[in-house]
């Protein structure tokens, strides 16, 4: 062992040598480095220090090092080569799903081709409007190690839980551990019906507004080797509007690390099976909403397929903007003009932001033209008689006369779609 380590760091020439072992006189030769022994020197050691000074260096043994070197070297390029397409993930290496050479291990990869056809809702029948938050709660370290800090995310989604008239209807969280401390902390405990999926994700569901047509779990992605915490999912579940019946597909999803590589299958992948959970569990016509931490940016390819399916609503700020709500909503007629209501909550304590929004499902009552008030001549009138009003509307089939009872539920029904009509009508029977 001795006579190798001093074999090995002896600065001796490679480049050639003499049969006889003596050296070239341009080569260098073995420096003060090199061991030198005494005549006086005994025993086992001088023995073996005695054997170092003699070892040939040949031709062909500085060449077998040299083309171990430049195989080592290759070895190492190529896995580099490797970890950088694991971690770049790009489109471009997943577009047609995941490369040949991965797919024997690459349980998620997706076939490649089209991604799966969705569909708008269906506007058919009374509006509904869901209020929507998706919330990565950076549990290890707002309630591991800050205890929650107060109640911070909690607080923050009481002081919002009445914005635009209206409670939450759905959560989606992220790195959620114990949905009931979260609801607990914003006094919402016995109002939401709570599900905790796999790795931190949950969904609260209002209890008051809708109820379960179906539940669970599908495993869509994984994380990149490097970054590898398992499998991610899309938590979903089918339910149905008590007032309407209306019927919404909602999904929650945290996704694959690292941030836009799409992780073990690339961004495609995750892309299509994320959309083929709503293909297969959702019904034709049914309200989609799929929100959450996507760990996938707004520029990215894997919002940028999603988004050829499902309209992108709303995204945060923070953490690269991977924070996401989208939708399929076929609504278009708002008083401000814009398909859905949006609003950032801002982070609680979080290092992400809470984002949220308000959807409507269906068609508001179309807008009426005219409201013309009619009155009788005095000497007609009848003091039992209720005032009559006549609704001039787009449609042919003419003026309606209608009661003052019947307006007031006009006006009840078109004030729960906050539509400019409800102004029209009460100014003009004011």
């Amino acid at each position: 062992f001795r006579t190798q380590v001093f074999q090995a760091v002896m600065p001796v020439s490679c480049q050639s040598r003499a049969s006889d072992g003596s050296f070239d006189e341009e080569q260098p030769v073995p420096d003060e480095r090199s061991p030198v022994l005494s005549d006086d020197d005994a025993g086992l050691d001088h023995l073996i220090m005695s054997d170092v000074r003699a070892p040939q260096l040949t031709q062909e043994t500085c060449c077998s090092s040299r083309r171990m070197n430049k195989i080592i070297g290759l070895a190492l390029a190529l896995g580099i080569c490797v970890a950088t397409c694991f971690a770049a993930g790009h489109s471009s290496i997943h577009l047609d799903g995941t490369p040949p050479f991965f797919q024997a291990w690459a349980w998620c990869a997706a076939p490649s081709g089209q991604l799966p056809q969705l569909w708008a809702s269906d506007n058919s029948g009374p509006q509904l409007k869901v209020k929507v938050m998706s919330y990565n709660l950076f549990w290890w370290n707002l309630f591991k190690l800050r205890g929650g800090w107060g109640g911070a995310a909690g607080h923050l989604i009481a002081a919002h839980n009445w914005e635009w008239g209206q409670q939450f209807d759905l959560f989606a969280f992220q790195e959620c551990e114990n949905v009931n401390w979260v609801m607990g902390d914003a006094q919402l405990l016995g109002q939401y019906d709570m599900r905790m999926g796999p790795l931190g994700l949950c969904i609260a569901v209002r209890k008051a507004s809708f109820q379960f047509l179906d539940y669970g779990v599908w495993d869509v992605a994984e994380d990149i080797w490097f970054q590898h915490y398992g499998k991610r999912f899309v938590q979903y579940a089918r339910l149905k509007h008590w007032a309407t019946g209306k019927i919404v597909f909602f999904m929650n999803h945290h996704g694959p690390l690292s941030q836009g590589s799409g992780g073990m299958c690339g961004e495609y992948s995750t892309a299509w099976r994320i959309l083929n959970v709503a293909k297969v569990k959702a019904v034709y016509g049914d309200g989609i909403i799929l929100a959450g931490d996507f760990n996938a940016p707004t520029w990215g390819a894997t919002i940028g397929m999603l988004r050829q399916q499902l309209a992108l609503v709303m995204s945060g700020w923070r953490e690269n903007a991977c924070d996401h709500i989208f939708t399929n909503t076929n609504g278009h007629w708002w008083p401000n003009g814009a398909d859905v209501w949006t609003l950032n909550y801002g982070q609680g304590g979080s290092d992400h932001d809470a984002i949220g929004a308000l959807v409507p499902f269906g068609s508001p009552q179309p807008p009426s033209t005219l409201l013309e008030t009619t009155t009788q001549p005095k000497q007609q009138s009848n003091s039992s008689a209720p005032t009559q009003v006549k609704l001039q509307s787009n449609s042919t089939s003419g003026p309606q006369t209608t009661s003052n009872a019947e307006l007031q539920n006009l006006i009840g029904s078109v004030d729960a779609t906050h539509s400019t009509d409800a102004v029209l009508v009460r100014a003009l029977t004011a």
